[in-house]
């Protein structure tokens, strides 16, 4: 019982900034891959 509830206590702790974490991550690839994009496009 007690290790079910800590690791839901666990997860609703880390949760958002794990998430937040992957949304920065995301983001950063997008931006990465629009510079590589524009790069391309101006050495075509």
């Amino acid at each position: 019982m007690f290790q079910n509830e800590d690791k839901t206590i666990f997860r609703k702790d880390h949760d958002p900034y794990h998430d937040l974490l992957e949304q920065c991550s995301g983001v950063k690839r997008e931006i990465i891959e629009q510079n590589c994009e524009i790069l391309s496009d101006l050495k075509s």
